[in-house]
């Protein structure tokens, strides 16, 4: 028996305890009143008696006195007569008061048996209920002790489930972030080193173009990797940034340049003519993510000799930097559900996890930022997003 259950059988035992102790406070309180009130009616009978005696005497004197008092001396022997008769009617009288009285005392003790017999009933019917409603309500209880024992039982099931999933979580992170970004960073390293000393080696077109995709996909990895990690930092409240005041066309100037050569690919131009100077106090990092992955996506959805421009615009105290392609558009439908996880565009589309813009707005939003899209089909998407300006240092 755990401590539990040894706390609510002690509970029930004190309360089976506290019933009886009851009761029998409740018994000896109506014997005493009982007993009270009969010795009550006792004593008013007596002095309603001795009155009515007291009464009956006085009358007789009185009537004695009157008759001696009305009759002369000739009368003697009739009235030794009479005085005889009222005698033996007075005696006659007295016994049937007596009777009566004795009749009246039998009743009186019939009636208070009969009381205490229906007050008796009457009492143990009650307590009988008393003690059906408390064996329902002791049974609910025990239904709700025990539907509550097997939730608990489920939920120290699930809680060790969890732990064991957390665990298993923890080192499939560790194994992300150290086993498998740390040798794949090295191939991408690798790869710009061969890349940068292509001429020297005098190695051949195709040999580079399979450097370029070995590179491209490396470091795609490196960005699925970067987005797993971000969800779980972001999950656990463990994000943190690094702000500090930056000129956004620095930012910006960063974010294209790592986009020309993909762009060039595709005869895709970028153009940063619309973006004016501005200060905010941001992490650089972040915000240089946010526009990489708007960036990586015009560029994925602008069909080849396409336009990406980036605009930046002034309002009050905020900055919005917006990423304008003539692609395709994005269907209404998908426009609504398009900042979710784990959320393509095209279900043929399998070059990320579809995490790239949920990251972006949660990164905006740690900014006390928005990120939003407006979009046509056949026409065009502009993806933007508006930071707090930092107007003096």
């Amino acid at each position: 028996m755990n401590k539990s259950e040894q706390t609510f059988n002690t509970e029930r035992t004190n309360t089976d305890k506290s019933l009886v102790d009851e009761r029998e406070k409740t018994n000896r309180s109506l014997n005493k009143a009982k007993g009270a009130a009969e010795k009550l009616t006792d004593e008013k009978v007596q002095i309603n008696r001795a009155e009515a005696d007291e009464d009956t005497q006085m009358a007789r004197d009185l009537a004695d006195t009157k008759r001696s008092a009305g009759h002369t001396a000739s009368e003697t022997k009739n009235e030794k007569i009479t005085e005889r008769r009222i005698g033996e009617e007075r005696s006659r009288s007295d016994a049937a008061v007596e009777l009566e009285r004795t009749r009246v005392d039998i009743a009186i003790v019939q009636e208070r048996e009969s009381k205490s017999v229906i007050e008796t009933k009457f009492l143990d019917q009650e307590r009988q209920l008393t003690d059906k409603n408390l064996k329902i309500e002791r049974t609910l209880t025990d239904s709700v002790v025990l539907t509550t024992s097997v939730e608990l039982i489920t939920e120290v099931e699930a809680h060790t489930k969890t732990k064991i999933s957390l665990t298993t979580r923890d080192e499939f992170l560790a194994i992300v972030s150290h086993d498998l970004r740390n040798p794949i960073g090295a191939v991408s390293s690798c790869m710009d080193m061969l890349l940068d000393s292509a001429i020297e080696r005098s190695l051949s077109t195709d040999t580079v173009n399979w450097l370029h995709l070995a590179k491209r996909n490396a470091d795609s990895s490196l960005r699925l990797i970067g987005d797993i990690l971000d969800m779980e930092r972001m999950a656990e409240g463990k994000l943190e940034l690094n702000s500090t005041l930056h000129e956004i066309e620095s930012i910006i100037a960063d974010s294209v340049e790592n986009f020309v050569h993909a762009a060039a690919l595709k005869n895709v131009t970028i153009s940063t003519e619309q973006v004016t100077p501005c200060a905010i106090f941001c992490d650089r990092d972040r915000v240089l993510q946010v526009l990489s992955n708007l960036i990586g996506n015009a560029l994925k959805y602008t069909p080849k000799t396409g336009q990406i421009d980036l605009i930046t615009a002034r309002t009050n105290n905020y900055l919005t930097v917006s990423v304008r392609d003539n692609g395709p558009g994005i269907p209404k439908e998908k426009a609504k559900t398009i900042f979710e996880k784990f959320t393509q565009l095209s279900s043929s589309d399998r070059t990320g996890l579809g995490l790239g813009l949920h990251i972006s707005k949660m990164l905006v939003e740690a900014h006390d930022g928005n990120l939003w899209v407006v979009s046509t089909l056949g026409v065009g998407s502009t993806f933007s997003f508006r930071l707090p300006i930092v107007k003096s240092v």
